[in-house]
């Protein structure tokens, strides 16, 4: 993938990657935590007025989305 280019790719195919990697739960991927990523880049670009990089969209999968479905976030009780 050529640097800028923005490929889309399912949550649920995501998911079976993470999954069989050992760092996503079963089922984490819900349509809520999908969607978290996308509305904070939206929030902080229309809302905010703010223009992010690619490293502030790293520090939200980083920050967001990856501690919603990791495996070691889980707690259960």
């Amino acid at each position: 993938m050529a640097e800028g280019e923005v490929r889309v790719v399912a949550p649920a195919a995501v998911e079976a990657v993470g999954v069989d990697r050992g760092e996503v739960r079963p089922g984490a991927v819900t349509p809520f935590v999908a969607a978290s990523g996308p509305a904070l880049i939206i929030y902080t670009y229309l809302i905010q007025g703010l223009e992010l990089s690619g490293r502030d969209i790293e520090d939200i999968v980083d920050q967001v989305v990856m501690p919603a479905v990791q495996v070691s976030s889980f707690r259960s009780g």
